[in-house]
């Protein structure tokens, strides 16, 4: 029984803790109906915000039992409740509006039906996906050697042990690489009490129903719920997501983090809501101590909206975007610093990537990857063209006026996460490259199809209203 109970427990602190994060950057509405459609967006926030503080207690020799945790997740709650008024306002409930927020022009009753129905047709198929993820079997090579084993040493150490870590004989297991997913799974373990590598597998689904649920709530709070239901419900059935789901990989993980923080980093170029953006780069930081390729896309995401910032007329945007930049470094700093204390490193050198001699001597490397990752982009068994359905938008956007600068944020951001993917398979040194890319470039396109997902939500619904402030208190703009 403790191996269900015990994570739906540790699921709820990451809930609680969530809300608290909502609330301390003023996200959070004072009524019931908001707090409930926020708890898939507070579940994905918690374990960003707790598991970031947990890596870095970590790499300062803070060992991660149960206890820690516990305590963690509900001083965040509480610390992020009671801020800004928080107690009184959770508590101050008023009459909720249509679409729990506003009431959105436009939008029917017999649509609101629809929406009503499709999300309840959600709900059924989110149930069947976790009695089916319970009994799912970890027999994923990534899944074991790299992601699962780390947190089997978690749990029976609480911490991290350097002659693991370290020993050239764990070289296989990529002991570099972020470590967010097997601290996630050892909490989880912990809660269970023991290791069920079966049982993992519910808490790789919840993240994508928490993901789902966060769309729809921030489309309730955009006034495009109506919009926004057949994407949101389209992504949970895209082959790619939850095949990949299933193996127990970090690529999915990292790519709904990332998804929802480019997201909230595009409406934040819109909006200028600093609300949108502390979300925008907590969630980064989760992408980006999930899998390395979610902290290239975090820095080329902010990057690239320092760029359009920059060129537009609000210079003052770049003062909030160079203070997330600072944030993103700072969430993913403490690991680094301990895995380059320890001698601890890949085998991908990106100093040969500013090298033109050896760019040079390996330029053959770079058609063939090109080709790989647009023949998994265009695949339409795979990810049902997200990424040509978005592009075109962008393309289409750039000729509008009032979405030029968005369209152009989300063309750029994608083309430069495809370059970068496609940089590293030109300097990474595993050969035979026919291999390396077979076996891992069907994942890590997860990357621009994120992007391009959040392109699709952001550009398709421009035109209407969104996320309108609080009464209380009200957020702080440029």
């Amino acid at each position: 029984m403790r191996v269900d109970l015990g994570p739906a427990a540790a699921d709820m602190l990451f809930v609680l803790a969530g809300l608290g994060v909502l609330n301390a950057v003023g996200f959070l509405r004072s009524s019931l109906t908001d707090l409930a459609a926020a708890i898939g967006l507070a579940f994905l926030a918690g374990v960003c915000f707790v598991m970031t503080i947990a890596i870095a207690l970590l790499t300062v020799g803070v060992p991660l039992q149960l206890p820690v945790f516990v305590a963690l997740s509900v001083a965040t709650a509480v610390l992020g409740l009671l801020s800004r008024r928080g107690w009184l306002r959770m508590f101050r409930l008023r009459r909720p509006t249509v679409g729990g927020l506003s009431a959105a022009a436009g939008h029917t009753t017999m649509q609101g039906g629809i929406a009503a129905v499709t999300i309840a047709g959600f709900g059924i198929y989110a149930v069947i996906g976790t009695l089916e993820a319970r009994v799912q079997p970890l027999n994923a090579w990534d899944a074991w050697s790299i992601w699962t084993r780390k947190a089997e040493v978690l749990f029976f150490s609480g911490s991290l042990p350097t002659d693991f870590f370290a020993s050239s004989a764990y070289t296989f297991m990529h002991p570099d690489y972020p470590i967010l997913v097997p601290v996630f799974e050892s909490v989880q373990f912990r809660a269970m009490g023991t290791i069920d590598t079966q049982a993992i597998h519910v808490q790789f689904w919840l993240l994508l129903v928490a993901f789902v649920w966060a769309i729809l709530y921030l489309g309730l709070r955009r006034g495009t719920i109506f919009e926004w239901v057949p994407l949101a419900m389209a992504v949970s059935t895209v082959p790619a997501v939850y095949g990949q789901l299933f193996t127990a990989y970090a690529d999915i993980p990292m790519a709904l983090l990332l998804a929802l923080g480019v997201l909230l980093l595009g409406e934040w170029l819109i909006t200028r809501d600093r609300r949108m953006l502390a979300l925008s780069v907590l969630l980064l930081v989760g992408s980006a101590n999930t899998k390395n390729e979610g902290l290239m896309a975090a820095v080329v995401a902010l990057s690239v909206a320092a760029a359009v910032t920059a060129v537009g007329p609000r210079h003052a945007g770049l003062k909030p975007l160079g203070v997330a930049a600072v944030a993103l470094m700072a969430g993913i700093l403490p690991w680094r610093v301990w895995i380059a204390a320890h001698g601890i490193h890949g085998d991908i050198r990106l100093r040969n990537g500013l090298n033109p001699s050896y760019l040079a001597d390996h330029a053959d490397r770079i058609w063939p990857s090109v080709q790989s990752l647009y023949a998994q982009l265009v695949d339409a068994t795979s990810w049902l063209y997200v990424v040509p359905f978005a592009a075109a938008l962008a393309l289409v956007c750039l000729s509008v006026r009032q979405r030029r600068s968005l369209a152009a944020f989300y063309l750029a951001t994608g083309l430069l996460a495809f370059a970068a993917l496609v940089w590293i398979y030109w300097i990474s040194p595993n050969v035979p490259l026919d291999f390396y890319l077979a076996t891992s470039a069907y994942r890590v396109v997860s990357v621009v199809t994120a992007i391009a997902f959040a392109a699709l939500l952001q550009l398709a619904s421009l035109g209407v209203r969104r996320f309108p402030a609080p009464p209380d208190p009200q957020p702080e703009r440029d």
